[in-house]
């Protein structure tokens, strides 16, 4: 399903794309808006900047978003998760340190 919103959200903007000037339709639009949503990207700002008009195509909707600091919750979710690795990392490294002083003051 988030294939075929991603698919269709592609169709749409090269359509939109060769009538120059004009902005994405409402099925567009709604492409957009689920594939938006599937990525992760915040309901809110995605609606506002789906419709603003301003957009042909899903790319340039996502590089404003990606401009005003907006980031989707897959690369948040990767983010956490290199974060915890590398504290875990971390841990262990500090964990064998400690056992290798304690074994040299033996």
């Amino acid at each position: 399903e988030v294939e075929g919103a991603a698919v269709g959200a592609g169709e749409g903007s090269s359509t939109s794309t060769r009538q120059e000037g004009s902005s994405m339709d409402e099925a567009q639009q709604r492409d957009a808006l689920e594939w938006l949503q599937a990525m992760g990207f915040e309901r809110e700002a995605s609606v506002r900047a789906v419709t603003s008009g301003e957009h042909r195509d899903v790319e340039a909707v996502v590089a404003q978003l990606l401009a005003a600091g907006e980031q989707p919750a897959i690369v948040a979710e990767a983010e956490a998760e290199v974060e915890a690795e590398a504290e875990a990392e971390a841990k262990a490294e500090a964990a064998v340190m400690a056992k290798e002083v304690r074994l040299l003051e033996e």
